[in-house]
This record gives C-alpha cells, sequence and structure tokens, in this order.
C-alpha cells in the first residue's frame, strides 16, 4: 500500500489568492507530507499564505486534501514542486511536479 500525494493550482475568482491544493490520490495514509518549491529558491517570486506549523502536515487520508494560499509576484507562468512524505511502504517519499501558477 502506498500513498501517492500530488499537487494541483487553483485559481479563484477576482485572482487574489490562488491555492495550490495537496492531495493524496493513493491508497494508503500519507503522513508527515511537506513540500518545497524547488523553482523558487532565488526569485522568490511565489509568496505562501500558511500558518508555519502547518508542515509537515500530520497525516492525509486516501483521497483528503490541504490547501495552501498564495500568490504569484513572478513573471514566470509554471514553479516546480518537490512533495515529501512517509507511508507504509517507506520514509521520505517523493514527486517533483511541476504546475502552472498563472
Amino acid at each position: 500500500k502506498k500513498a501517492d500525494v500530488e499537487v494541483n493550482m487553483i485559481e479563484t475568482a477576482g485572482r487574489k489568492l490562488n491555492i495550490l491544493r495537496f492531495y493524496n490520490k493513493g491508497k494508503a495514509e500519507a503522513y508527515n507530507v511537506s513540500f518545497d518549491i524547488v523553482s523558487d529558491k532565488e526569485d522568490n517570486d511565489i509568496i505562501l499564505h500558511m500558518d508555519k506549523g502547518l508542515l509537515p502536515y500530520p497525516k492525509l487520508l486516501p483521497f483528503q486534501n490541504f490547501e495552501v494560499p498564495f500568490l504569484n509576484n513572478g513573471y514566470k507562468p509554471y514553479q516546480t514542486i518537490l512533495i515529501t512524505w512517509d507511508d507504509e511502504s517507506g520514509k521520505g517519499r517523493t514527486k517533483e511536479m511541476v504546475i502552472m501558477v498563472d
């Protein structure tokens, strides 16, 4: 049994704060879910609006999600996000995804 955590961008009305939605599409629980925007290390174009204590997210059941509002102050239409989690099959599992943020 493996968890499979992914992210997509939800565009909100009025283009105020959009949302990064992290979800578990796997068949097992994901623990200690965290992420890093690896393509934004130097530019700081993405401003996350979340409590510092949100990560690591303790447990994400299959088909459950959590959301992080963000503001894109940059010119890049996409960002690369590295998601990390633990599940029954191992610790420190990762998935890197490129998503549109514009």
